[in-house]
C-alpha cells in the first residue's frame, strides 16, 4: 500500500508539466539532464533541503529548478574539459544545437536555436514571462534579481529574438524622438 501523498507532493504533481518544461530550458534542451535536474529538485523540496521562500510555490519551484540546473552545469563544466578550457588547455568550440526531437517546424527550430544563443539570464527571463506566463515580478523573484533588471534582460532578449527571426525592429533615431520629443 502506498503512503498518502503530502501537500507538497500533490502540488508538485499538479505543476509537473510546467516544471518539466522549465527544467528542459534550464538544462539547455538536454532531456536526460532535465530529468536529473527535476529529480534532484523534487528530492530537495520533499526532504526539506529547499522550500518556499515567501513567494508562491510555483515561483519557488521554478527558482529551485534553475538553481539545481546551474549547480549541476557548473559541476559538470569543472569536471570535464571546461575546467581545462578556463586555463587555456582545451580550445573552445561552439556547438549548441537544440535537440531536434523537441522542435516541430523550421520556425520553432530557429526559435530554439536563438534561445540557446541568448545569454542565460536573458533566455530564462524570456521563457518565464512568455513560456510560463509569469508576471515580470514573479519571474524576477524566481531568478533572484530585481524587477528592473528583469525588465532590461527581457527587453534585450526579446529584441535579439525578434532580430534573429527577422521581425521588424524598433526604428532607430535620436533618443529625444523616441521618447515623445522630451530631452
Amino acid at each position: 500500500m502506498r503512503p498518502v501523498p503530502g501537500a507538497e507532493e500533490r502540488r508538485l504533481a499538479t505543476l509537473h508539466g510546467r516544471a518539466w518544461a522549465w527544467a528542459v530550458v534550464c538544462a539547455r534542451f538536454e532531456g536526460e539532464e532535465a530529468a536529473a535536474v527535476l529529480q534532484e529538485t523534487y528530492r530537495r523540496l520533499l526532504f526539506g533541503k529547499a522550500g518556499p521562500d515567501g513567494a508562491s510555490f510555483l515561483v519557488s519551484l521554478l527558482g529551485e529548478i534553475r538553481s539545481v540546473a546551474r549547480r549541476r552545469r557548473r559541476a559538470a563544466f569543472l569536471a570535464s574539459a571546461g575546467g581545462l578550457l578556463l586555463h587555456g588547455i582545451v580550445p573552445a568550440k561552439a556547438d549548441r544545437e537544440p535537440d531536434v526531437g523537441l522542435v516541430w517546424d523550421a520556425r520553432a527550430r530557429a526559435l530554439a536555436s536563438l534561445l540557446l544563443g541568448l545569454p542565460d539570464r536573458e533566455r530564462e527571463v524570456a521563457v518565464l514571462v512568455f513560456g510560463e506566463e509569469l508576471s515580470l515580478a514573479d519571474a524576477a523573484r524566481a531568478l533572484g534579481i530585481g524587477e528592473g533588471r528583469a525588465a532590461r534582460l527581457l527587453a534585450r532578449g526579446a529584441a535579439r529574438l525578434e532580430e534573429g527571426l527577422g521581425a521588424p525592429s524598433a526604428p532607430t533615431g535620436d533618443a529625444g524622438r523616441r521618447h515623445g520629443g522630451r530631452r
